[in-house]
């Protein structure tokens, strides 16, 4: 390896570490509170580097929701991420409760995802409106082939689950004292059963 691999590998890390940590800070305390300097301090780095990386504060959260807040791993999926075992209900629940855990499994990533669209941050917004969008299609390619045997307005479904994984996710996000798997589980299975009617 050369000397400029191990440079740029070294500002890689850099780069991980200052993402990562912002993501905590912010994550926690909000984007509008956090500072470059409490930043640096936590990274164990001069704020001169902070900027080096991220020249604005605006810069930062650009980032952090780019390259935190979103993965377009399932959206590009295919194929519905769930077996198609069991009734149309249990089909439908199983995917809903599939997309939550997955939602979940980043749960600082969403507390600052939502958070700083509801104070309109742009950058945030944008994303939010992306992956909105995304789930959207990937829903509506995803429902002829989970549920074959509805026969409804698939475009309307998918927007409906859309919303209501948002929902969801809120819902599971301001209640940490409820188990989030058994609260995912339960809403998925009761908007399943309203939906198909079953």
């Amino acid at each position: 390896m050369s000397a400029t691999d191990t440079g740029t590998s070294s500002g890689n890390d850099q780069r991980t570490r200052i993402l990562d940590a912002a993501l905590e800070l912010m994550g926690d305390q909000g984007a509008s509170t956090t500072s470059m300097r409490q930043l640096a301090g936590a990274c164990d780095i001069n704020v001169a580097t902070l900027y080096h990386y991220f020249p604005s504060k605006s810069d930062l959260l650009r980032a952090v929701i780019e390259e935190r807040a979103y993965s377009d791993e399932l959206a590009s999926m295919i194929e519905p991420p769930v077996a198609r075992r069991g009734g149309p209900s249990t089909r439908l629940a199983s995917l809903l409760a599939f997309i939550a855990g997955e939602a979940l499994a980043t749960e600082t990533v969403w507390r600052l995802f939502l958070g700083e669209a509801v104070h309109s941050n742009a950058d945030a917004m944008a994303m939010a409106r992306q992956l909105s969008s995304e789930l959207e299609i990937a829903l509506e390619r995803w429902i002829p082939d989970l549920l074959p045997e509805f026969d409804g307005d698939v475009a309307a479904l998918a927007r409906l689950l859309r919303g209501q994984l948002f929902s969801m996710m809120i819902e599971v996000l301001v209640s940490p004292d409820l188990d989030r798997n058994v609260l995912v589980h339960q809403r998925a299975s009761e908007l399943a059963g309203l939906v198909l009617g079953q």
